[in-house]
């Protein structure tokens, strides 16, 4: 039966007539309804027993000759005005059906997703923040994070974590990775979440190193990076064709040097380094931003690392009062300038946000936290000299320090073109060309440390005709300074190195910072080999060799290894001892190119290893040192 609708009143009528029609044409053919029982004759019986169920009417089935009980027999015999009789096939019966049409179900309202662009502020269209390009406050888009790898025992932090938006998922734009590296006391990342959540609010997917141990051979930043974009490339991973190949690097201390020496990396695009530097060797050639305080103690590497830069470069420095350590070596999460400057350097150099290019290259603009804030564009020279220096400071020292005359002499490079070997174990700084004769000294690291660390040190040693061993360890013990000595005893005797007869190994120099000085006094006690000592900020060390000199160096201003801590070691001493503390000055001066510690240690090495008289003044008779306005000098055993 087709379905009946009621349009209107006036239908009404017409249906019952069909209804009424179809019912008597169905009753007169097969004799299939009734009234009452009495009506059933015909049938065959009452209508309870046609059917074994007790309703009134009888029905015979479409074409079948099956009796079957029914709600009803005709239209009349419905209650309501509006219901008619009609055969249901799923119920197989005839049963009063209303022709009243029912009020219209509203569908539940359908809310429409809110455009990424109105929810967050991130525009699909350019994938990029609608903002002035500041990136003062923090994006507005949800971060969420995920480890990649855990860390692989307790204690150590060889483990990736990414902080990213969660917008990753749903966009249909691709994210650059920034890389971060931690500094020698950092430790999972966890030193900074407010840092990576706030890159991460404004479109960036933040990589983090867990390690706080880097050298040259283990390249934590890029690994964390490649393990992000092995992440680009797997179907099931929320950031499956989401990464582009291009990425940022961002590292603070320690993690500063890292990056100037994986920014060499063909996917690099930009590096922040804050609060360290690089050499000579590792010089940005591509866009940088170099972040340091008024009160770092490593803000002279930090401007040495800037004025090298070729590529286009920002120099910030900010205003610090005096304050402990973590004032000194500027405290990441308590500036909020410079993760202000760091987001908007990213955003200009990683997707090319106008606003934030135009923000970053404003001098004007920045006015705090900075007392410097400078910039220059690619292949120009520095535009400013040493901000927080006097002339002739060559790092590391107070305000208005001036180098001394056998002090500026050794403090620039000797005449020997030098070479760099890395080794899975050490690593070797030469001069190219080889002249036979040539004293070798012995290196350790500080904790956390590697010879990168130090390397324009390393090499300024080389320049003037030292083959410098460096352990590439960064747990250092006197054994790794020792085995140092031994590697280049072989070399020397191997007819097939450049070192082939090219070395005096009877007077041979040991030196190395912080943990590494201690390091460099405990291979002097058990090896005759090593005649002289020098170090800076070192570790307490017990010197109980009755042969040889040592030179140790200190600064007024170190707050880890202070100059009574550093004391112990001179009050050890039963040799030839100088003893200087440095006024001003940090625990990191003997780092990046040594500072203000260069001259005199390259003095003292050419005094007892190569009797070099001239250098010799500064430590004995005259004694240039003992009477620098900017240092205080101890000395016993003197001969």
């Amino acid at each position: 039966m087709p379905e009946r609708v009621r349009e209107d009143m006036t239908t009404v009528p017409v249906l019952r007539v069909i209804g009424i029609y179809r019912w008597v044409l169905a009753a007169a053919m097969a004799a299939a309804s009734c009234g009452d029982p009495g009506d059933v004759s015909d049938l065959g019986g009452s209508c309870e027993s046609a059917s074994g169920c007790s309703t009134r009417f009888c029905a015979q089935a479409p074409d079948a000759d099956q009796l079957v009980c029914s709600q009803c027999g005709q239209d009349s015999d419905c209650p309501g005005p509006d219901e008619v009789c009609e055969w249901s096939e799923s119920e197989g019966a005839r049963l009063c059906v209303s022709l009243a049409i029912p009020p219209p179900v509203e569908p539940p309202p359908v809310e429409e997703p809110t455009p990424v662009e109105d929810r967050v502020g991130w525009n699909e269209d350019t994938c990029q923040m609608d903002d002035d390009g500041s990136s003062a406050e923090p994006g507005g888009l949800e971060v969420r994070s995920i480890v990649l790898v855990e860390d692989s025992t307790e204690g150590a932090h060889d483990g990736t974590t990414l902080y990213y938006p969660a917008v990753v998922e749903t966009s249909r734009c691709t994210f650059k990775v920034i890389g971060w590296g931690n500094g020698s006391t950092g430790s999972g990342g966890a030193h900074y979440p407010a840092y990576f959540d706030h890159l991460a609010s404004h479109g960036f997917v933040v990589a983090v190193a867990h390690t706080n141990r880097t050298t040259a051979e283990s390249r934590p930043i890029l690994t964390s990076v490649e393990l992000a974009m092995a992440e680009n490339a797997d179907p099931s991973s929320v950031f499956y064709q989401k990464l582009d190949a291009e990425f940022g690097l961002i590292g603070k201390s320690l993690g500063a040097i890292a990056v100037a020496r994986e920014m060499s990396d063909e996917g690099a695009v930009a590096g922040v380094l804050i609060g360290s530097g690089s050499g000579a060797e590792t010089a940005l050639t591509k866009p940088g931003l170099f972040a340091t305080g008024d009160e770092d103690y490593l803000r002279q590497p930090v401007r040495a690392a800037y004025d090298a830069a070729s590529g286009e470069a920002i120099y910030a420095q900010a205003a610090q009062e005096e304050g402990g350590f973590a004032d000194g070596h500027f405290d990441l999460d308590d500036r909020e300038g410079l993760i202000e400057l760091s987001t908007s350097f990213m955003r200009c150099h990683l997707r090319e946000s106008a606003p934030a290019c135009s923000y970053i290259r404003c001098e004007d603009c920045q006015v705090e936290p900075w007392s410097v804030y400078q910039t220059k564009s690619a292949g120009s020279p520095s535009e400013g000299g040493n901000p927080g220096g006097g002339g002739g400071n060559p790092g590391g020292g107070s305000d208005d320090y001036e180098e001394q005359p056998i002090e500026a002499t050794y403090s620039v490079n000797g005449a020997f073109e030098t070479s760099e070997e890395v080794g899975e174990v050490y690593t070797l700084y030469y001069p190219t060309e080889m002249t036979g004769g040539h004293s070798v000294i012995t290196w350790g690291n500080g904790a956390g440390g590697s010879p990168a660390m130090y390397a324009g040190l390393l090499r300024h040693f080389a320049s003037w005709g030292f083959v410098v061993v460096a352990t590439n360890s960064s747990t250092c013990r006197g054994e790794d300074l020792v085995g140092g000595i031994d590697l280049m005893a072989s070399l020397n005797d191997d007819p097939t190195s450049v070192f082939h007869n090219q070395l005096d190994l009877q007077d041979v120099a040991a030196s190395g910072h912080s943990l590494g000085g201690g390091c460099a006094v405990g291979a002097a006690n058990s090896d005759a080999r090593i005649k002289t000592v020098a170090i800076g900020n070192p570790a307490p060390g017990d010197p109980d060799t009755t042969d040889g000199s040592l030179l140790i160096m200190g600064a007024a201003g170190d707050p880890i290894v202070s100059p009574q801590l550093a004391g112990r070691t001179f009050e050890a001493s039963e040799i030839p001892t100088v003893f200087g503390i440095s006024d001003g000055g940090s625990h990191f001066v003997y780092t990046a190119n040594g500072g203000i510690y260069r001259g005199y240690a390259t003095a003292f090495f050419m005094s007892e290893v190569r009797d070099d008289s001239g250098a010799r003044e500064a430590f004995y008779g005259p004694c240039e040192l003992c009477v620098h306005p900017s240092w205080t000098v101890q000395r016993k055993n003197i001969p």
